[in-house]
């Protein structure tokens, strides 16, 4: 007889564990993640925010400007204000030697966000020992170490951050109508859409929580006032993501998004198996390189799970997939030729859908057997914390987060490209060939690429008419990029064009006015050419920009501009 109350003993059932619940997983949270303060940059974004926008996001002055343009430049598909506000708060505590700060705070909103959902679930009258596992589930999620340890991941976390913060005042607001919670929600509301895109999901995903909780019992009536206010400030949000939008940007509904989307469907079920069976994950996944054999298995074996509780709430399980689906709508529609990858970080706020789904199934039913229950709990959860440990170090730097991106996503051009770039400049010149053509027969258009293959193939065998080729096509493709016109200039003079190396100098230096070496030779071009009256216009632009010239090579084109005038 003990025996058999031994067996039905569920670990759902009262212990004092639960008591401590907050304090165990704030404390896994910490130690999971404490070997990511060491992690270097990747050179996948993270340098644009702490390298190229030093000198704008280290003025607070330039705060009301963070509304006023794109993540990444003046014009941008990505309008995310709220990540440029935060990598301004956090930049005074940086250094040129030290970007720790970065992860520190990475880790600190983690953790918060692992007590949000804990006090979120609990809120939501799922049973207290059943929230603690499900956190724990989430906390020690393999597939959201890209969120922690990447450092422009944190923009989940604050969108998850701000979007808990909204669901708990909007749950509170049903139950009291209070004005206070009238407002958090809205400022909460507001904090998060500006945060990210996918922020505009959320009401619908609150509404849908208050469902969950409340059943038939929702307040209509009181949500009224605060779908307004909320429908106000999305057209506010609208109309100022419209001005930083590029004129080329792809319109909502096109023939190309609507391709897109029936490309993006099995990206669903891709990250449905990351978010149960986290066992092909990548640092740079693409659809085409991501198995969909974890998602059917997770699939399958999920809807076997739910088959086995008769007591499961088929309400609950389709608001959990609704929530799950709302929040990954945006993969749907951002352009192929922008971002044609499956980021884990954007699981960071679907995975709370998942959590509701799992919580319908048998695992969490009283009269589940409690040994299967224990081991499989144990098994979960080393599998996860060793996971995440050991993919955390894919972060470490740009060589080794570059080379798992090509191992995992071979078929990736970008990521062949960039690894090749890793590989020169830690002195691997062959293997990186091999990575540059690689990246070249994938696709042709991919950026740089051929300037590489000109500067690192062609150029050293001294095939110049190879590399201005080379060089050619990449300037057509991508005409501010000052690299390729520089060798361009290089090659022309190898093989005697001197007319169209100036051409491309002048090129270049419409980029860069005050490069004092490629103005210096510009200079030198135009003696040799004989175009004495442009020189002396050449040496006197240098001199108004105060860049050096030599005071022989001025007075002999002064003089010869003077005779030939």
């Amino acid at each position: 007889m003990n025996k058999n109350k031994k067996q039905t003993t569920s670990i759902d059932q009262p212990s004092v564990i639960y008591n401590y619940g907050q304090w165990i997983l704030m404390a896994v949270a910490l130690l999971l993640y404490l070997p990511a303060l060491k992690l270097d940059l990747t050179k996948l974004d993270d340098t644009i925010f702490i390298n190229d926008k030093h000198d704008f996001l280290s003025k607070l002055t330039n705060l009301p400007s963070a509304f006023t343009q794109g993540v990444f430049g003046e014009r941008d598909i990505y309008y995310r204000p709220l990540l440029l506000v935060y990598f301004m708060f956090v930049y005074p505590f940086t250094s040129t030697s030290s970007i720790v700060a970065y992860h520190v705070a990475s880790i600190m909103l983690h953790i918060v966000n692992v007590m949000l959902i804990y006090r979120l679930l609990n809120k939501v009258n799922i049973r207290k020992p059943s929230a603690f596992w499900l956190t724990l589930f989430f906390a020690m999620h393999p597939a959201l170490t890209m969120a922690v340890a990447w450092i422009p991941g944190v923009n989940d976390l604050l969108l998850t951050t701000f979007a808990l913060l909204c669901l708990l005042q909007l749950l509170r607001y049903h139950q009291s109508a209070s004005g206070l919670s009238f407002l958090l929600v809205s400022l909460f509301f507001g904090l998060t859409i500006f945060t990210k895109e996918s922020g505009i999901f959320l009401f619908p995903a609150g509404v849908l929580l208050i469902f969950y909780k409340e059943g038939q019992n929702v307040q209509w009536r009181r949500m009224i006032p605060l779908c307004s206010l909320q429908f106000f400030l999305l057209v506010i949000w609208f109309f100022a993501r419209k001005q930083v939008l590029p004129d080329d940007a792809a319109a909502f509904l096109s023939a190309d998004m609507v391709g897109l989307f029936f490309n993006r469907l099995q990206g669903l079920l891709q990250y449905l198996g990351k978010s149960l069976l986290p066992i092909n994950l990548s640092v740079f996944p693409t659809i085409v390189d991501t198995s969909l054999l974890p998602g059917i298995v997770a699939l399958i074996v999920l809807i076997i799970l739910l088959y086995l509780n008769k007591e499961r709430n088929a309400k609950h399980i389709l608001i959990g997939f609704a929530w799950f689906f709302l929040f990954l709508i945006p993969i749907f529609f951002v352009p192929k030729n922008v971002s044609d990858q499956l980021f884990e970080h954007r699981l960071y706020l679907p995975l709370i859908g998942i959590l509701l789904v799992i919580y319908e199934t048998a695992l969490f039913q009283k009269s589940f057997n409690h040994q299967i229950k224990t081991w499989l709990t144990a098994i979960v959860l080393i599998f996860f914390g060793w996971s995440v440990i050991d993919y955390t170090k894919y972060f470490n730097d740009p060589l080794v987060f570059w080379e798992n991106a090509v191992s995992t996503s071979p078929n990736s051009a970008y990521a062949n490209k960039l690894y090749a770039v890793q590989l020169s400049d830690g002195g691997d010149p062959k293997n990186s060939i091999i990575h540059f053509e690689k990246a070249f027969e994938l696709d042709s258009t991919e950026r740089y690429t051929k300037y590489f293959l000109a500067t690192l193939v062609n150029m050293p065998k001294q095939d110049w008419n190879g590399a201005i080729a080379l060089l050619d096509r990449e300037i057509a493709s991508n005409p501010n990029f000052v690299d390729a016109y520089a060798a361009h200039a290089q090659c022309n003079v190898n093989v005697g064009k001197l007319e169209e190396a100036t051409v491309s100098l002048k090129a270049f230096l419409k980029v860069k006015p005050n490069d004092q070496m490629y103005n210096n030779n510009l200079l030198l071009l135009l003696r040799s050419l004989g175009k004495y009256k442009e020189a002396k216009i050449q040496a006197d632009t240098m001199i108004a920009r105060q860049l050096i010239v030599d005071e022989g090579l001025l007075k002999l084109v002064t003089d010869s501009a003077n005779i030939v005038y």
